[in-house]
């Protein structure tokens, strides 16, 4: 079974998490404000004092009422929480989508502004997939798309965000990472894919281009540029690292 990228689940939902904190934040200062003046007593002799009002049913019906209307909330909340994952999130592989990933990459670029740290971009290809899928089906490259970017999440570490770019195509952002280690990262996914034995004895191999982000550079430059080194990767032959 495909693992999820477990760095969607803050990225995403991070406005949600702090929505959710102010909400609690809020109970917390009503419910300390509310003993700190004495509130329950009050009410209860308030109601002894006035019987012929029937304020304990009111206050019961009220109490009640903010109790489905916590839930209510708090369902709404999760329900949010959900679609904003679909929407953030490759349908097919659990990965992040394209327009996620690049979110990620933009907000790296920034985090490297105000840092020293060095951060990269490796992008692969599956080489020949469409003859896979002319020759086996699709099932077996939904099957081939999946076994792959289950073998790169499973090299990865656990700071590097998997992006499925779009097709056969993939990214994987490794934050705090220079060139070289990126590289080798990049080399290890590689000669992964390159051993694995795929169902039927398929085999398949995948072509790699990585950069170093800079932080003087729009993304898409960088993208464009990373896009390139996976192209010279497949006109030289195919199932190498360009960089």
């Amino acid at each position: 079974m495909l693992k999820r990228n477990k760095n969607i689940y803050y990225f995403s939902n991070k406005k949600l998490f702090i929505d959710l904190i102010v909400l609690v934040l809020f109970i917390l200062f009503t419910a300390t404000a509310l003993i700190y003046l004495d509130a329950a007593e009050r009410i209860y002799s308030f109601t002894r004092q006035h019987e012929e009002l029937e304020l304990d049913e009111l206050i019961l019906l009220l109490a009640i009422s903010s109790i489905y209307m916590f839930l209510f909330i708090l369902k709404r909340f999760m329900d949010l929480k959900e679609l904003i994952l679909k929407a953030c999130t490759d349908p097919l592989l659990g990965l992040i989508n394209r327009a996620s990933g690049l979110e990620y990459i933009i907000n790296e670029i920034k985090i490297l502004k105000s840092s020293t740290s060095k951060s990269s971009l490796i992008m692969y290809d599956i080489d020949h997939f469409k003859k896979v899928n002319d020759t086996y089906g699709h099932d077996v490259g939904d099957y081939i798309l999946k076994a792959v970017t289950n073998i790169v999440i499973r090299e990865s570490r656990s700071s590097d965000i998997s992006v499925r770019w779009g097709g056969e195509e993939f990214i994987v952002i490794c934050p705090n990472t220079n060139l070289k280690n990126a590289v080798l990262l990049a080399e290890r996914f590689r000669a992964s894919i390159e051993n694995y034995v795929f169902e039927n004895h398929i085999k398949v191999t995948a072509s790699f281009g990585v950069i170093e982000l800079n932080k003087h550079e729009q993304s898409q430059e960088q993208l464009i540029k990373v896009d390139e080194y996976v192209y010279q990767s497949k006109a030289n032959g195919r199932n190498q690292v360009t960089h």
